[in-house]
């Protein structure tokens, strides 16, 4: 999973997505809701809530505990999807596995974020240099959001 949150920082593809969701969301111009998922809704979703509320401005740790509210907000899922494993001696891997890639970890977040310092020079730089998120955009994306 730390490999996922690598790719869903660096590679070209995540990023043209997430820089499409951003011209969505100002295309929209707060006018309507927009809706972004994905299969599992927790990596890739995860990830653009994570950015958009960076851009909004919300603080790294206010952004880290809405993340992390997944596990909490799946918890039925996660035992479900847990409890369909066959149960047998050599399952308690596999058990693991499936509960890894039904959740969130804290490690995850900081594979993204700590990827997103050290390798873009911080959010701010992440979002104007590779997702192309002007000031002015921001500035937007606030007025329409958060009044």
């Amino acid at each position: 999973m730390l490999r996922v949150y690598r790719r869903l920082v660096t590679s070209p593809q995540a990023q043209q997505a997430y820089h499409e969701l951003f011209a969505l969301l100002l295309a929209t111009q707060g006018k309507t809701g927009v809706i972004f998922h994905c299969s599992a809704g927790k990596d890739r979703t995860g990830m653009a809530a994570m950015l958009i509320l960076r851009a909004l401005g919300v603080p790294p740790q206010r952004v880290m505990a809405d993340y992390l509210l997944t596990n909490s907000a799946s918890t039925a899922h996660i035992a479900q999807r847990v409890a369909a494993v066959a149960p047998g001696p050599r399952q308690q891997n596999f058990q693991q596995s499936v509960r890894d890639l039904a959740s969130v970890q804290l490690d995850y977040y900081q594979q993204a974020m700590g990827l997103i310092d050290y390798e873009y020079g911080g959010m701010t730089a992440y979002l104007r240099d590779t997702l192309k998120l002007t000031a002015t955009d921001e500035q937007k994306l606030r007025h329409w959001y958060l009044a």
